[in-house]
């Protein structure tokens, strides 16, 4: 998932209870390529109000209007902060590279790296289980992403991978059961 928000500033202006926009400066993006994205403004008194961002202006190294789903309920000041989500599902390239970010789901075909690709988040779902198979203990049935997109049984990692869901149906020990994972993604 890309993750190039807006890391925590403080508003190009000030703004009023009930106004249902915010304005960043120094900022680039396009129209409305925040959309579907999330906004966290904190105030001096460790205060905080959460929106879901409709829109925004665009702004080349510029500042940038971002307009949220509701009105705000407390006033925008110098003195507040600001951190800007872009919407999770927005770009989602295969990088078998990428450590650092979370995994939206799972493609619905075989992308090639770079490549930009439907996914499936939640429900009944066929994975690739790669070469580590699905063969685990009775009742081990939870799987997790390894940072290449493989799924492991959680058992099987030492630090708290990504969780991707649960096998529909399991054999016996030690082999393979059929790679019906039930997807639960939710970011």
């Amino acid at each position: 998932m890309a993750d190039d928000g807006i890391a925590l500033c403080s508003p190009a202006a000030i703004q009023a209870v009930g106004d249902k926009s915010f304005t960043v400066a120094s900022q680039t993006f396009a129209l409305d390529e925040l959309r579907g994205g999330y906004a966290m403004l904190y105030t001096a008194s460790s205060s905080y109000q959460q929106f879901g961002i409709v829109g925004n202006t665009a702004a080349a190294a510029a500042t940038v209007t971002i307009y949220l789903d509701r009105k705000l309920t407390v006033a925008l000041t110098a003195t507040n902060g600001i951190e800007v989500l872009p919407n999770p599902y927005r770009y989602l390239v295969y990088d078998t590279s990428e450590a650092y970010m979370s995994h939206a789901g799972i493609p619905m075909s075989t992308p090639t790296n770079g490549q930009y690709f439907w996914i499936q988040t939640w429900g009944i779902c066929w994975c690739n289980p790669g070469p580590y198979g699905q063969g685990g203990g009775a009742n081990e049935r939870t799987l997790c992403f390894q940072t290449d997109g493989q799924l492991r049984f959680a058992s099987q990692v030492t630090v708290d991978y990504q969780r991707a869901g649960f096998l529909v149906t399991k054999d016996a020990s030690g082999t393979d059961s059929p790679p019906f994972l039930m997807l639960q993604i939710s970011i």
